[in-house]
């Protein structure tokens, strides 16, 4: 009598399971799933109930494949099985080949066409699709997925709860870490390191993997994601490097700069502070309402996963600069260029002065609020770089001709507003924005 299988999920990894159980010998005894309802067929199998009628069928059956392409989802499940006292069950497709030197742990699944070569080591509950490859000496850790036609050449180390997209290739003696994505196509030369999205050719870290919301799951990819550590010191240097211009424009520039600009003919300069005028644009919260009323709209009315995302990270960037501004001005207390044209010695810093707004110079608050806005639609939208990056200059000028800021001040504030975009979009943005889907009516995981 053939051995029967539950299959856990029935979309369409599910259908896969079943065509391969069957050309195994192996009977399916039912296809448990929550989302879909009882009677809904895979090929010939038909979905039974829900996952957790799982114990319904322990005296037909004691063995379980997880049929599921999320790799937590797997990993929830696989553990789930066996506190109910299931076994979990190998499955190889009979074109796949595998080396007898390799070593299958429990419910693995290698697909059609796909290849594992000698002394490689498969962990629990990992997918090998369709005419994937593993290469001698591999080590692929538990709940991973090496998506159709991926190749990974020799002794490659993939952590656990991985998926290395479709079609990609990866050089031998590489390091894959745990919790990673590895989009499809891509071709990795280097190390990557636990819970980072990388793609490319070659290779590079874009962003960080969420880590996953198991606690037993997520302690299998501790540290931080290489785009998380990349942007990190990204920003340290960007801000070293501000903070260098800053001091040298305090002790060698300020003075000199803002009273040559004094001294030219203020009917010169009449255009250039007209124009000046619109950059009360910026730092009132205009474009700020506008990308609110937006972010709203993709939210709850025409949910929209990327724009939701995009604007969420924009609104933070300004929260965060408005808090930083603020904080700074009322902490260097620097008199305005204004100040030093009335009297010399209001040059500097007067950090026991009242906070009245003369003494608000450092930094310019202009400078590094549209130094925010321009970083972050930097990442919003790329194609618009150079709009971006005039911008920014545009605003330091012009608060140097409207004698509001020194040179320091601009240079100080540009830094921090670059630094900010960087280290929201790394750290603060993805959870806060996770939080805020959690909100009832934010639909667009429905629809997308």
């Amino acid at each position: 009598m053939p051995p029967y299988v539950v299959i856990l999920g029935g979309g369409g990894h599910a259908a896969i399971v079943e065509s391969a159980l069957k050309q195994t010998g192996c009977g399916v005894a039912a296809v448990l799933d929550d989302s879909l309802a009882p009677g809904t067929k895979i090929i010939e199998a038909e979905v039974s109930g829900k996952i957790s009628d799982l114990d319904a069928f322990k005296s037909q059956t004691d063995l379980v494949h997880i049929a599921i392409g999320s790799c937590e989802a797997r990993f929830v499940l696989a553990r789930l099985a066996k506190e109910k006292g299931f076994k979990l069950k190998t499955v190889v497709h009979p074109t796949a080949f595998v080396d007898p030197s390799a070593k299958l742990g429990e419910g693995v699944f290698v697909a059609a066409g796909a290849f594992i070569g000698p002394r490689a080591e498969v962990g629990d509950c990992v997918i090998v699709n369709t005419h994937a490859s593993i290469d001698h000496d591999c080590v692929i850790g538990a709940f991973s997925h090496i998506c159709p036609g991926t190749v990974l050449t020799g002794a490659v180390k993939v952590g656990a709860l991985t998926t290395v997209g479709a079609l990609s290739v990866v050089k031998p003696l590489v390091l894959i870490g745990a919790n990673d994505l590895i989009g499809s196509g891509s071709v990795v030369v280097k190390d990557i390191g636990n819970n980072t999205v990388s793609f490319g050719n070659p290779a590079e870290p874009m962003k960080s993997n969420p880590k996953p919301k198991d606690k037993e799951a997520a302690n299998l990819s501790k540290g931080m994601s290489d785009f998380s550590k990349k942007t990190l010191v990204t920003a340290v240097v960007i801000f070293a490097i501000g903070l260098a211009l800053t001091l040298l424009a305090i002790h060698f520039c300020d003075r000199d700069l803002a009273l040559y600009l004094h001294r030219l003919p203020q009917d010169k300069l009449e255009n250039a502070k007209l124009i000046g005028q619109i950059s009360y644009l910026c730092k009132k919260p205009y474009v700020t309402i506008v990308v609110a009323a937006f972010f709203l709209f993709f939210a709850f009315i025409k949910p929209m996963k990327e724009w939701f995302e995009k604007l969420g990270f924009f609104l933070i960037c300004m929260g965060v600069c408005g808090i930083v501004s603020s904080f700074m001005k009322e902490l260097f207390h620097r008199a305005r260029p204004y100040q030093l044209f009335k009297d010399p010695s209001y040059y500097g810093f007067f950090f026991f002065e009242q906070t009245k707004n003369a003494f608000k110079s450092f930094p310019s608050g202009h400078s590094l609020e549209i130094a925010t806005m321009a970083t972050a639609f930097w990442f919003i939208f790329p194609k618009l770089r150079p709009i971006w990056a005039v911008a920014v200059l545009w605003m330091m000028s012009d608060r140097m001709l409207m004698e509001k800021h020194f040179l320091s001040d601009t240079i100080m504030g540009a830094t921090l507003g670059i630094v900010i975009v960087l280290l929201v979009r790394a750290f603060l943005a993805p959870p806060v924005i996770r939080l805020v889907e959690k909100i009832p009516g934010v639909l667009w995981k429905k629809k997308s």
